[in-house]
C-alpha cells in the first residue's frame, strides 16, 4: 500500500473525511487511460472508449444476446445473465479497478460508475429499472474491510444509482473470509466461495430486477454464490455486472 493510500485509510479508520482538493494537491488525477493529469478519465478518452465486453453466457460462454444464461445453463447458476464493460485484460481498465481497490483512491469511482452506465439498458430501460429494480454491491468481509478501509463496489454502486435514480441496497453480508479469487486456479474458486454470503435484508416490495455488482468477475464463482445466497423466487431476474471480466 502506498504511502498516501495508508495515510487515506488511517484518518477514515479515524472518522475524518479527506477533503479531496488536498488529496488532489498531493497526487493529482491522471487519466486511468492515457494518463494526462487533470482527471481520472478525461474527456478524450471518454469520448473514444467503447463497450468491449463480452456478450456470451456465464456457464458455457456461448455467444449470448445481452448476455443472457442460455435456457440449457440455467440449471447451473442463479443468474439470469451477466455483463461486463469489457476485459480485465484490457491495461487502463485493469489499472483503473487497482488504483481504486488497492491504493483507495476513490475519485475513480464515479468514472468507473460511468462505464457502467450504457450496459443498464440492456437490462431493462432506465425509467423500468428505477421502478423495479436495485443494485446490490457485492459485500466485503469486515477484516477484509478493515484493511481496506471502504467497499469498492459500494462506492460504484453508490455512483450509479445517484446519477441514474436505481435504488441501491445492502441485501447481503459475508460470514466467510476467502482467498482472492483471481489466486486461484478456476476450478476451486467455486469451493473457495461457497457459504461465503448471507441475506442479511428483504428485497422491498415490487422490485423485479437485482443487479449485483462487482469490480471484477473470473469464473463468476462470486456472483452465482451471492445471487443463490438471495434466495430468491425465480421470476425475478438477477443480474450481474462488472467492470471487467477476466
Amino acid at each position: 500500500m502506498s504511502v498516501l493510500a495508508k495515510i487515506s485509510s488511517t484518518l477514515k479508520n479515524d472518522g475524518y473525511i479527506i477533503c479531496d482538493a488536498l488529496l488532489d494537491l498531493i497526487a493529482p488525477p491522471r487519466c486511468m487511460n492515457c494518463l494526462t493529469e487533470g482527471s481520472y478519465l478525461c474527456r478524450k478518452c471518454r469520448e473514444k472508449i467503447r463497450f468491449t465486453g463480452k456478450q456470451t453466457c456465464l456457464v458455457c460462454h456461448k455467444p449470448s444476446a445481452r448476455g443472457l444464461t442460455c435456457r440449457r445453463c440455467q440449471k447451473d447458476t442463479r443468474l439470469y445473465g451477466l455483463l461486463s464493460f469489457g476485459s480485465y485484460q484490457s491495461a487502463w481498465l485493469r489499472r483503473g479497478i487497482g488504483w481504486l481497490k488497492f491504493k483507495s483512491v476513490a475519485g475513480v469511482a464515479p468514472d468507473l460508475a460511468y462505464l457502467l452506465l450504457p450496459l443498464l439498458a440492456q437490462i431493462a430501460p432506465i425509467s423500468e429499472l428505477c421502478q423495479e429494480a436495485v443494485i446490490v454491491p457485492i459485500p466485503l468481509h469486515p477484516r477484509r474491510l478493515r484493511q481496506r478501509g471502504f467497499n469498492q463496489s459500494e462506492e460504484i454502486a453508490r455512483h450509479i444509482s445517484s446519477a441514474v435514480g436505481i435504488d441501491n441496497t445492502s441485501l447481503l453480508a459475508r460470514r466467510k473470509y476467502t482467498w482472492a479469487q483471481a489466486k486461484l486456479p478456476r476450478e476451486l474458486r467455486g469451493e473457495n466461495m461457497a457459504g461465503a454470503f448471507w441475506r442479511s435484508g428483504e428485497l422491498s416490495p415490487g422490485k423485479k430486477i437485482v443487479i449485483i455488482l462487482d469490480d471484477v468477475t473470473t469464473s463468476g464463482s462470486t456472483l452465482d454464490e451471492a445471487a443463490r445466497a438471495l434466495e430468491l423466487p425465480r421470476d425475478i431476474q438477477v443480474w450481474g455486472l462488472t467492470v471487467a471480466r477476466g
